[in-house]
């Protein structure tokens, strides 16, 4: 897993699909970044933060088998 963290910066600037995600259990907004590679799905989901101004910050990143256009989980923390 530590080797998919390199995709990052691929995966958000040429996601596949991107949607909101919802809440997140303290309240903020989610984003959903999904890559198709190697018939593996990659998902990225960005929280908006408040601290110093609105900013997005990773919150978690997860595989599953499957096709990007066959998805629509919803976010859970």
């Amino acid at each position: 897993m530590p080797d998919d963290f390199i995709l990052i910066a691929d995966i958000i600037q040429n996601y596949d699909k991107v949607e909101y995600a919802g809440k997140i259990k303290i309240g903020r907004d989610a984003i959903k970044y999904m890559k198709q590679c190697d018939d593996i799905v990659f998902y990225i989901e960005e929280v908006h933060s408040g601290k110093k101004g609105k900013k997005l910050v990773m919150q978690t990143m997860y595989k599953r088998k499957g096709s990007v256009s066959h998805t629509s989980e919803t976010f859970s923390e």
